[in-house]
């Protein structure tokens, strides 16, 4: 990386990478909230939260998908249902698990996301307050911390730089992905009903690769 692309972006630490698992794994999380998260990201960037065709397989190939994964698992989950406090991997059939043939009619996913049609015609709608239902259904009764899980999903990623903060770039990024401009008090109010800020848990190490 020449000098100045190395003052105007970054790659995480493995360090930052490794506390940030081990952050997630420490609270108790559905791993249905990766395909929540997999429906926020396709309604951003669709600019609405209906009639929309969420590509779970390569949301999941974008941010989960690990080095030295078994091929039949490659996924990683930074989530833990249970109390034994482990990231989970998730199988290689990403959208067959999804599918709406798949999934329950009590599975936890459809209290946020709607599924409409089957096969090659099913469309996702996000339900109203997806926030507030995700913290109950998917994540409750914590907030997600999210510096831990922006370090995570984006830690193959090449971070933009903003002002001295490289751990608030890192969310910066999760909020242009995921559509939250924190600057209408009206979205940072939905954003802070599920996520949490967590920067002091990386003030002792070094977050940007060196």
């Amino acid at each position: 990386m020449g000098s100045e692309e190395g003052k105007t972006s970054f790659f995480v630490s493995v360090a930052a990478a490794k506390l940030a698992v081990a952050k997630l794994t420490s609270i108790k999380v559905h791993p249905h909230f990766s395909g929540y998260l997999a429906a926020v990201a396709a309604a951003a960037e669709a600019g609405r939260q209906d009639k929309l065709k969420i590509n779970f397989q390569q949301f999941y190939n974008n941010y989960l998908l690990v080095d030295g994964a078994p091929s039949d698992k490659p996924y990683l989950q930074p989530f833990s249902e249970s109390t034994k406090q482990a990231p989970q991997l998730f199988n290689k059939n990403v959208a067959g698990s999804y599918a709406p043939s798949s999934l329950r009619s009590v599975a936890p996913i459809r209290t946020v996301v709607e599924f409409k049609g089957a096969r090659q015609r099913v469309t996702h709608t996000l339900r109203e307050n997806h926030e507030g239902i995700a913290l109950k259904e998917l994540a409750g009764p914590k907030r997600i911390p999210v510096h831990s899980l922006a370090t995570f999903l984006f830690r193959d990623h090449k971070i933009h730089r903003i002002g001295t903060s490289d751990v608030d770039s890192v969310r910066q990024m999760f909020c242009d992905t995921f559509g939250y401009d924190l600057t209408i008090p009206t979205v940072r109010a939905r954003f802070e009903t599920l996520y949490e800020p967590d920067e002091d848990a990386f003030a002792d190490i070094a977050f940007a690769e060196a």
